[in-house]
């Protein structure tokens, strides 16, 4: 009964979605900036 250090992939998946959300705004709000400073 020892406990594994290794995640399931599901939870790398749901990390990877997660940084991908956060990554598409961020890219999202500079886009925005930009645009509305011109």
């Amino acid at each position: 009964m020892g406990v594994s250090a290794v995640p399931e992939p599901s939870t790398y998946a749901a990390i990877f979605g997660a940084l991908a959300l956060g990554a598409v705004a961020v890219v999202r709000r500079r886009r925005t900036a930009v645009l509305a400073q011109n």
